[in-house]
């Protein structure tokens, strides 16, 4: 199934030009890759759009197999769905240790940045070659926000008075909020009345959840399309290679980017 991706947006779908009439080539592009080398020399693609499916084309527009769109199809519809993440989901068992209120917050942020399109999860791979990233190359810990001096940060909530708007007469409406405010005193050299610190995760494990939160998608998307497409392919027999679900709670590693190989008969 993934050589399949690779095939179809590594090198059928970049056969579609860009626009009513195509795109200008950029000289010496036969390839998807070879686009993408050109890319990293120059830095730069002038005058250089994506087609309808988002590749950059190639110098000379012709006809994608119909497998290839019949399984672009297929990935797209799968945006049709809709993301549930399950109650007590748990991508970072690892950090069981830590703080659980900010194992928690970390998760919750996590979550606001992970892909709610699961065709760009799998697009990604098909380009790149490689499934989402989800190592952490440390344990985190719990430990004191600190300073630019290296000392922690103290904190405390004041109420304190803003301007939000105006009023009907022209003079400025003043609210009262309660907001955090520094809570060191630069006088007396030490936190003030009521202040408090704050603790964080060191190393960040956000970006590791959005990328096992991906993952998983990816990994449940590739069976979606495995059962959508098996037998409903006229060149291609494709063969189901079991990705495990979970693999950080087996010690494994990531993927690195794999080579495609020729599928077509």
């Amino acid at each position: 199934m993934t050589d399949a991706l690779q095939w179809v947006w590594g090198e059928e779908l970049p056969k579609v030009g860009a626009g009513a009439a195509g795109a200008a080539a950029m000289p010496g592009a036969k390839s998807a890759w070879a686009s993408i080398d050109r890319f990293g020399s120059l830095h730069a693609i002038i005058d250089r759009p994506s087609n309808v499916f988002g590749c950059v084309p190639f110098d000379e527009a012709e006809a994608p197999h119909p497998d290839a769109i019949a399984i672009a199809d297929a990935v797209f519809a799968l945006d049709s769905g809709s993301l549930v993440i399950p109650d007590g989901w748990d991508p970072v068992p690892e950090i069981a240790d830590c703080d659980r209120d900010l194992k928690d917050l970390a998760i919750r942020d996590a979550l606001e940045r992970v892909s709610r399109r699961p065709s760009t999860v799998v697009i990604r791979f098909a380009i790149l070659g490689r499934s989402p990233d989800w190592a952490m190359d440390r344990q985190p810990v719990a430990l004191f926000e600190k300073g630019p001096t290296g000392a922690d940060r103290w904190f405390v909530r004041r109420e304190t008075r803003m301007v939000e708007g105006q009023n009907p007469d022209g003079s400025d409406r003043i609210v009262t909020v309660n907001a955090e405010v520094d809570g060191w005193s630069q006088r007396l050299r030490r936190p003030v009345a009521g202040a408090y610190r704050k603790r964080r995760l060191d190393p960040d494990p956000r970006p590791a959840i959005v990328a096992r939160a991906e993952y998983e998608i990816f990994v449940a998307c590739l069976a979606m399309l495995f059962d959508d497409l098996k037998g409903e392919l006229a060149s291609i027999d494709l063969k189901w290679s079991p990705w495990p679900l979970r693999p950080w709670e087996d010690g494994s590693r990531p993927a690195g980017p794999r080579i495609l190989p020729q599928i077509m008969a």
